[in-house]
């Protein structure tokens, strides 16, 4: 089994995360989307094209714990 391309997708309320992957991995800008509930930004670098979107309207993060296969990590999650 041949992998010929990967497709990875990032959420970040931050716009500049766009810039700082392109500065850092020499990515390729690829046109934006836009859509009513925010804009998806496409980078590629080789075979991987990597997607950030940045929401229209950012929720309010709130602290979540999880606790499993003996590790645990707490993560800022969406407001419900």
């Amino acid at each position: 089994m041949t992998i010929h391309a990967v497709d990875l997708g990032i959420v970040s309320a931050d716009p500049t995360l766009v810039d700082f992957y392109e500065q850092v991995f020499g990515a390729t800008r690829l046109e934006a989307r836009a859509l009513p509930m925010g804009t998806i930004h496409r980078l590629s670098v080789g075979p991987v094209t990597l997607k950030i979107m940045v929401p229209t309207r950012v929720p309010k993060p709130c602290l979540v714990t999880f606790i499993g296969r003996g590790a645990t990590s707490t993560r800022a999650k969406p407001a419900p």
